[in-house]
């Protein structure tokens, strides 16, 4: 399948490595209007070079276009090449408003083009197990889901990145993660969410980075998700730390530390069951970079003429919660999402 790759920041770099080494891929060219990034592409790709799409649309063909910009240029980037008849794999955020996620919907609604957001963690050997475990009654009733998240972006990111200056960040481009899995597993939607961001002391971005959610699923549910990244200590996985408490017991899903190696967790699931101790549920995860898997299913699926998913619509569900706690957490109260 030969792409595109639109963005070439750090992330749309750090992608085209997993581009280059699939064997249904072909890169056949490189999107981004600035020089750093041509001279990029020029020194580590050897393809074709465009400031846009619709100059590269002229010269090149193309199946599908793999979306890596800052989050608020996905919307004229998706249309644009659905608008071309190109498949689109998106990073997540789909979408940085409800304007531009309505936006893409009706681009989307009026084109064959399939578009897939990439929410890699529901592809994970630990999503499935929990999964399975949480459908089969292994700890009884859920009553309620815990998820604790820490981690310091500034580690991993340069302050120039323009992560730093999108308001909202901690929900839109990380706590989407969460909830998209908080839907795959429980098979249910967000009903009504309420939330707060606030200041920390040790915060790198322009506007606060934490927050804090309460989410009410439609079989009544709660969640309550933590969420901080600019936190040095304690951190948790890029997946968090969760606690799904049921009726009989109490299942944990937690990223054991590499104690070689600063920020590398390894899954791991456990069950307690009162006045006992965690029993680890015997597995090894063998998903390592979360966009292998994802990069899979978007190939499979478009050469099987099926929709990959999350789909718009699908990710649709997952945003509104994102946006409702954004509202809940501007004016101070719950927010009804029916």
């Amino acid at each position: 399948m030969r792409f595109v790759i639109a963005g070439l920041g750090w992330w749309g770099r750090s992608w085209t490595d997993v581009l280059k080494i699939h064997p249904k891929v072909q890169l056949v060219a490189s999107i981004d209007p600035s020089a750093g990034a041509r001279e990029w592409s020029r020194e580590n790709l050897a393809v074709a070079h465009f400031s846009d799409l619709d100059s590269a649309f002229d010269e090149i063909a193309a199946d599908a276009v793999l979306v890596t910009t800052p989050p608020e240029l996905h919307c004229p980037v998706v249309i644009n090449a659905v608008e071309h008849g190109k498949h689109v794999l998106v990073e997540k955020p789909l979408a940085t408003s409800p304007e531009d996620a309505a936006k893409i919907t009706t681009a989307v609604e009026q084109t064959k083009a399939k578009v897939m957001v990439g929410q890699g963690y529901r592809f994970m050997d630990s999503a499935t197990i929990l999964r399975q475990a949480l459908q089969s009654g292994k700890i009884g009733e859920l009553k309620a889901i815990r998820i604790f998240f820490r981690q310091y972006v500034p580690d991993l990111l340069e302050l120039s990145h323009p992560l730093y200056q999108l308001q909202h960040s901690i929900l839109i481009d990380m706590a989407n993660h969460h909830f998209d899995l908080v839907r795959h597993l429980t098979r249910q939607e967000f009903s009504k969410v309420t939330a707060i961001e606030y200041e920390t002391p040790d915060n790198a971005f322009r506007y606060p980075a934490s927050a804090l959610c309460l989410l009410t699923l439609e079989n009544g549910l709660s969640v309550l998700w933590d969420g901080d990244w600019c936190r040095r200590h304690p951190r948790t996985s890029w997946e968090g730390e969760w606690e799904f408490i049921g009726a009989e017991a109490r299942m944990f899903w937690r990223g054991e530390q590499d104690r070689t190696k600063k920020n590398r967790f390894y899954p791991a699931i456990s069950i307690e069951y009162p006045g006992g101790t965690p029993e680890k549920i015997p597995f090894e995860e063998s998903i390592g970079d979360r966009r292998v898997p994802v990069l899979d299913h978007f190939i499979e699926s478009i050469l099987h003429e099926r929709q990959p998913e999350p789909s718009v619509l699908d990710n649709l569900k997952m945003l509104r919660a994102v946006f409702g706690c954004i509202e809940s957490s501007n004016v101070g109260r719950e927010i009804s999402l029916s």
